[in-house]
């Protein structure tokens, strides 16, 4: 069985490596003999070539589920592997913002197995910002412990959201939205699920709320969460399940609670 902490090296490694190709492309989109949807993809593919061959350099036989290309089971039964790690892995997160040359992207890797999450990095490449997490041995950003806020009022809570793209104005997910825009101190979209968990994680956020993420969006920003003293459950009140997100993370229980109810009512 392998050992966490070089599971923890290999998830590092990977997710530098993934953001150095997010890096390179990005210096090509100054060239138009493509749209920039096209170098995105392109840039997407690469890192996650990258990051895969990285893993695969020590760990050969463990799985692998990312967002460009994953096994042909589904992420659930994957996800309770048992016997292995499950890499679970976004090259790109936060797609739009490197589109527009917006710096808020990065590049997510997470160990998993059995359900549980090992270890997590997550990369901004653009500020050289390198959040690391591993199961039971606390949270880091570049080298230095994180911990959540204390908020756990939402009047007080700077909340992020992401909500899904192209929704109509009188979806139930709009109505929720509202309810927390009424309520906390201030909200923010920021385009990066990875960043804003870790942002919750470092205290530069209250709290997160999502409704369309997958399982390489949040998977290493969760653990992140949760060793920096913050929680995560579902948002319709159960616990956390990586195979089906909806997250809700929090600093506090307190806060998720009262979010949560603001979320159902």
């Amino acid at each position: 069985m392998e050992d966490i902490h070089e599971i923890a090296e290999v998830c590092q490694r990977a997710a530098r490596a993934g953001g150095k190709v997010l890096l390179d492309w990005a210096e090509r989109f100054t060239v138009r003999e493509k749209g920039p949807a096209d170098l995105v993809t392109e840039a997407d593919l690469a890192a996650e070539q990258v990051v895969r061959q990285t893993i695969a350099d020590t760990f050969p036989l463990d799985r692998f589920i990312g967002e460009e290309s994953a096994d042909s089971a589904t992420v659930e039964t994957i996800l309770n592997e048992s016997t292995s790690c499950v890499w679970v892995v976004d090259p790109l997160d936060g797609t739009t913002n490197y589109a527009h040359r917006n710096p808020f992207y990065a590049c997510s890797v997470a160990a998993v197995r059995g359900g549980q999450i090992l270890a997590g990095v997550v990369y901004q490449p653009v500020t050289d910002d390198c959040y690391v997490a591993v199961r039971g041995q606390g949270a880091a950003l570049n080298g230095k412990r994180l911990r959540a806020s204390s908020i756990s009022a939402v009047h007080s809570a700077l909340v992020a959201v992401s909500l899904p793209p192209k929704i109509r104005r009188n979806a139930a997910v709009v109505q929720q939205f509202l309810s927390i825009l009424e309520q906390a101190q201030a909200i923010r979209r920021t385009g990066s699920a990875a960043l804003n968990m870790c942002y919750v994680a470092s205290g530069r956020l209250d709290a997160y709320w999502a409704m369309s993420t997958s399982a390489w969006d949040i998977a290493a920003g969760a653990l992140l969460v949760t060793e920096a003293g913050g929680t995560v459950s579902d948002v319709h009140g159960g616990p956390f399940d990586l195979s089906r997100p909806h997250p809700l993370a929090a600093a506090t229980p307190e806060l998720r609670d009262a979010l949560g109810l603001l979320l159902r009512a």
